[in-house]
């Protein structure tokens, strides 16, 4: 017998399944357009299996991120990885051709007219991720959930089905050397958490959002970059875990879903939440700043947040590290500075 909680829920389950939200009508027309000028470069997307986890990522001229991340997210437990290549150099098939659990477009479509490319994430997830648990994160993003050593990708994913939640709140945090940013070079085919293993245990505010959200700022890039002006620092909650409907869709990347259940941190029965370990703070840092500045690959168009990324410009030889650095030796390490939680999950 159904308790009247579960009942209710099951209610309004189905009133959310026959409306439409309007900002999910706009960004679905907007991924409709997009969807002409994704090509495919090897569709093996019919591999698909129900359930299958998947991945959806994109970038351009990031090739020797490739092979760990890859590598990290099979592990974890990911069955198919969904890709765009946006007018990469070096074309991401020459390092993808012979991945059979990867599919890839390309699109020389421009990637801050595509709202930085949630038009290309709203259009493959839209067709390919419904029903799946799926994963979206940039190829500098490491996904940690709690009692990751002790407990499967699938193990949570089935807490989250239980507690019928169809997503997971996740906040980004900023990883670094102990040295300058510079000397944090990564090897091909190495994990950077081996080169740049710092983050800032304290220092992070939040507020509530107009989605539903909480608004996160906060670690190296407020501490060192922003110190004086709280809204120009970087946002880091994300929504980067979905069980995908055709009626969901990312607004503002992946800081922000509708509908905007989707972007709650904590359930009222205290769901887990995880982190994103960030790895933007390495020795190829200059070149995407440049290349980023370049493009205006940045939401933020005002004087003070030029002034951030004037700032970011002069840093590859500056030292991150500060009496606030924590060495990351794991979920715990989060969990311990309050980053994150287990929740009810125990």
């Amino acid at each position: 017998m159904l308790s009247l909680t579960k009942f209710c829920n099951r209610l309004m389950q189905r009133r959310k399944r026959r409306f439409w939200h309007p900002v999910v009508k706009e960004m679905k027309s907007r991924a409709e357009r997009s969807w002409p000028n994704l090509k495919p470069v090897q569709d093996r997307t019919h591999l698909i299996k129900p359930g299958a986890r998947l991945l959806m990522t994109m970038g351009r001229d990031e090739n020797s991120r490739l092979p760990y991340f890859l590598e990290y997210y099979r592990k974890l437990g990911i069955d198919h990885f969904l890709v765009v290549d946006n007018q990469s150099e070096v074309p991401m098939a020459d390092i993808l051709a012979n991945e059979p659990d990867v599919s890839l477009w390309s699109t020389d479509e421009s990637y801050v007219d595509t709202r930085f490319g949630v038009d290309w994430m709203n259009a493959l997830l839209g067709k390919y991720a419904v029903g799946h648990w799926t994963m979206t994160v940039d190829l500098d993003e490491f996904f940690v959930y709690p009692f990751m050593g002790q407990r499967s990708y699938g193990e949570l994913l089935s807490h989250l089905d239980d507690s019928e939640k169809q997503s997971f709140f996740t906040l980004l945090v900023d990883m670094y050397p102990q040295g300058s940013i510079a000397s944090a070079h990564v090897p091909l085919g190495e994990s950077p958490l081996e080169h740049a293993p710092y983050f800032d245990r304290l220092g992070y505010y939040t507020l509530k959002g107009g989605h539903e959200d909480t608004w996160t700022r906060g670690g190296p890039r407020l501490r060192a970059f922003n110190a004086e002006n709280y809204a120009a620092a970087p946002a880091l909650n994300k929504i980067p875990l979905v069980k995908w409907n055709r009626r969901f869709a990312y607004h503002l990347s992946t800081h922000v879903a509708y509908p905007t259940f989707l972007n709650h941190a904590h359930k009222r029965n205290h769901c887990p939440t995880g982190a994103l370990l960030h790895y933007k703070f390495v020795s190829s840092f200059r070149e995407k700043i440049d290349h980023a500045i370049k493009n205006k690959n940045h939401y933020n168009e005002s004087k003070e947040y030029q002034k951030y990324l004037d700032k970011l410009k002069r840093s590859e030889n500056y030292s991150l590290f500060s009496p606030i650095s924590e060495k990351y030796y794991g979920p715990e390490s989060l969990i311990q500075a309050n980053l994150m939680t287990a929740g009810a999950w125990k």
